[in-house]
């Protein structure tokens, strides 16, 4: 579902559609003929305030290409949500701005669940390494010409290293 509002060449809301509504908590009979800058609240990712110079629509007038653009946008009760927005300007018959359409896809979604994805990956790597870490400490100690252990101890440490191993094997299986 992609917000959509509309606004004049002097950047006043004219149109504001039912997605944008429940996007933004604003209702379209509250946003009419406001500056849609001060409904949207726009920033960039890092969360500084876009500007009027970094405004999409504006952009979109002096005909610069703003296409997906990822920007942050503010509900009506403050909650921010990451977007992407597209701007694009419709013109007169002589050229001239007449009306700018924003484009608003939430894309809140999809950075929280590629946020999980990180996380797992991180979880998962740290989990993998631990296993390889001591199985391959007691197979270069094992390995070395100079190590002089006695029956037992290099018993313990082939069963430390294969229960490592059967743990990393426990540990793909489940992935």
């Amino acid at each position: 579902m992609e917000g959509i509002l509309t606004v004049d060449n002097a950047l006043r809301i004219i149109d504001f559609n039912p997605a944008m509504e429940q996007l933004t908590s604003w209702s379209e009979s509250e946003v009419l003929g406001r500056f849609y800058y001060e409904v949207l609240r726009p920033r960039d990712r890092q969360g500084n305030e876009v500007g009027l110079q970094g405004s999409p629509i504006l952009q979109a007038f002096a005909g610069q290409s703003v296409v997906n653009r990822e920007m942050i946008i503010s509900a009506r009760d403050g909650q921010r949500f990451d977007v992407y927005v597209t701007a694009s300007c419709v013109r007169s018959s002589r050229g001239e701005p007449m009306n700018g359409i924003l484009n608003v896809r939430d894309i809140t979604r999809e950075r929280e669940e590629e946020e999980q994805r990180s996380r797992f990956i991180s979880v998962i790597s740290h989990e993998l390494q631990t296993p390889i870490a001591i199985i391959k400490g007691y197979a270069s100690t094992l390995a070395r010409s100079d190590a002089l252990l006695d029956a037992e101890a290099l018993h313990s440490r082939l069963i430390a290293g294969e229960e490592e191993a059967d743990r990393l094997n426990k540990l793909v299986g489940n992935l």
